[in-house]
């Protein structure tokens, strides 16, 4: 990253949208990556960010309640920083972004509250988990793919989802 945007910016390059799939969460500075990447975008331009959900209100009500007694995300030795949704626009909007959307993407930590599949507890539950949670939303999108979507807007809305994702535009100057 810290010799291919510059390189990029250098040529010229710019892009209408730019795509953040769990990037953000895994550079040392977030502050500077968000930075270089305004540089590669016009006033028109889209930037989707997708972050793993850290410190969601449902990881903070399963650790306030007892039923989790250590940040168990915290395990990925790859993650440099962690992201709710909070967080997330934050530091978007203190890099001169604005949100456009955002939202959550899948029901699978709703398995958390159960003791029976909560997959983090008990590894063997996770194939379950998933596996319902698939079916779920196939089953949604055959419904309506419109309603789907707003599901997973709301999802967002409210901080909830494995992985958020946030759509963001430079703020006008």
């Amino acid at each position: 990253m810290e010799t291919i945007i510059p390189e990029m910016k250098k040529r010229g390059e710019c892009f209408d949208v730019v795509n953040m799939d769990r990037i953000l969460d895994m550079v040392l500075d977030a502050e500077q990556c968000v930075e270089m990447i305004k540089g590669l975008m016009t006033e028109k331009s889209i930037l989707v960010i997708k972050v793993a959900n850290n410190y969601s209100y449902l990881q903070q009500m399963l650790l306030r309640s007892g039923e989790r007694k250590e940040e168990y995300w915290l395990d990925d030795p790859d993650h440099t920083g962690y992201f709710n949704r909070e967080g997330l626009i934050s530091l978007l909007e203190a890099g001169g972004f604005e949100c456009m959307d955002f939202y959550g993407d899948t029901f699978v930590d709703f398995h958390l509250l159960n003791p029976i599949t909560n997959y983090y507890e008990r590894p063997e539950k996770g194939k379950f988990a998933h596996g319902t949670t698939v079916r779920l939303e196939n089953l949604m999108h055959e419904i309506s793919m419109e309603w789907t979507v707003e599901i997973y807007r709301m999802l967002g809305d409210v901080g909830f989802g494995k992985e958020i994702v946030g759509v963001f535009r430079k703020r006008a100057e």
